[in-house]
């Protein structure tokens, strides 16, 4: 999964959904949103987003070992991509092991929430059975966020869900991802820590341990011993709030780009996957002047 770079309704993100996300019997909405709902009634809406900040789309080289998974020094990529691969992985996990919840695989989070803001705006009865949002979208290992750009979260509920987490702490220092979007129609609406580190940049790191054991403990997670206290009043003080048209999922589905688009487009991107498939700039050379 952290090889596709996937800047938001790219060619490559919708080869990532289609390999990894769609085959687990997801449905899609007129926005591009993946979603699955294991159980009955489910009450717990479990969050990512299939989008990453990589400045091209393609496939990229990654170095790691049994704990880490970074990018080369050499690498042409602006970053990792752990922010959000992490949690989407996470969820599959999560959904190939039947932990009841209603899934949801953002899109367009990266650009501000566009994904969750239409289903807030344009279909909020998806979410009125849901007492708490849970976004796997946070970098470091202890954070179980109370606060995005407002209160989110009440520190009730934050601490019945760090007494299933070893380790975690209430952090009121969160800034943005989708479930900030659902404050009006979720009670508890927070963003928990999967691992990574230097998220947005080159040096992104995302510690494997910490993702695998999470797996681990979010599959036991007793949702019925959480508790939901906060009101939907509550938010402290003014929040974040993007407006964004819902018709960009479709504006990338009616475009036609031939091969040589992305290439002009991705020259970086192109570099890598040569690279990744042993071919040479020899090899390139080669080819080119043998082929006058």
């Amino acid at each position: 999964m952290i090889r596709y770079k996937r800047p938001a309704f790219s060619a490559t993100e919708e080869i990532f959904v289609n390999k990894f996300i769609r085959p687990l019997g997801t449905k899609t909405d007129k926005f591009g949103n993946l979603m699955k709902s294991i159980g009955d009634h489910p009450n717990t809406l479990w969050s990512c987003h299939t989008d990453t900040v990589h400045w091209t789309e393609g496939l990229q080289k990654v170095i790691h070992n049994d704990d880490t998974v970074a990018l080369p020094e050499s690498s042409h990529s602006n970053c990792l991509g752990a922010d959000c691969t992490a949690g989407v992985w996470l969820m599959t996990e999560m959904i190939k092991a039947k932990v009841p919840g209603l899934y949801v695989f953002h899109r367009d989070e990266e650009n501000g929430g566009g994904g969750s803001m239409h289903i807030a705006s344009k279909t909020p009865d998806l979410l009125k059975d849901i007492d708490a949002a849970i976004a796997f979208d946070r970098f470091g290992t202890k954070s179980v966020i109370t606060h995005q750009f407002g209160r989110c979260c009440s520190d009730d509920f934050a601490d019945s869900l760090c007494e299933q987490l070893p380790g975690s702490e209430k952090d009121d220092s969160g800034l943005f991802t989708d479930t900030a979007n659902y404050v009006d129609h979720v009670s508890e609406c927070t963003n928990i820590s999967v691992g990574y580190a230097g998220h947005h940049s080159h040096k992104e790191v995302q510690n494997l341990k910490f993702l695998n054991d999470l797996k681990n403990r979010m599959i036991k997670l007793d949702t019925s011993k959480l508790r939901f206290s906060r009101d939907l009043k509550d938010t402290g003080y003014p929040r974040y709030k993007p407006q964004f048209a819902a018709s960009r999922f479709d504006d990338w589905v009616s475009k036609t780009r031939t091969l040589e688009d992305l290439i002009r487009a991705n020259p970086g991107a192109v570099a890598d996957l040569f690279e990744m498939y042993g071919l040479t700039a020899g090899d390139l050379e080669e080819h080119i002047h043998g082929s006058h």
